[in-house]
């Protein structure tokens, strides 16, 4: 999610200081390991924003057995994704309960998801006529 915040903020040319952000909590002593990507994370994020950006994924992870394309997916449509949430969060006055129970965060989430889905199977299948 990180790297999501710093491409969302890159393009919009500003600084990205994720760990500062209301639902980001620093965990630098004791980092978290995520078994699905191999690998450690510094930072623990707030349910209130993970569940409706993993909820998101819900049908691409249902049809999509390529994991290539699920990470290219989440490279695509994560920068979106973040902004999305943190615009809710800034509606909601910072209050993560509310952004939680918001339903505009999941389906705006979806929305999003399933658009760049489509976008991304167009693409490989309008490349494998041409081969």
């Amino acid at each position: 999610m990180e790297e999501w915040w710093k491409a969302n903020k890159n393009s919009q040319g500003e600084g990205a200081k994720f760990k500062k952000l209301e639902a980001v909590q620093k965990r630098e002593k004791n980092p978290t390991l995520l078994v699905f990507l191999n690998r450690r994370q510094t930072y623990r994020v707030a349910k209130p924003w993970l569940m409706p950006i993993a909820y998101g994924f819900t049908i691409a992870f249902q049809q999509e057995q390529d994991e290539k394309i699920l990470f290219r997916l989440a490279d695509t449509v994560g920068p979106k994704l973040i902004a999305n949430i943190y615009d809710i969060t800034e509606s909601e006055k910072r209050n993560l309960n509310a952004v939680g129970k918001n339903r505009s965060a999941w389906t705006s989430s979806m929305a999003l998801v399933d658009a760049a889905y489509m976008r991304l199977k167009f693409e490989q299948l309008s490349q494998s006529r041409k081969n």
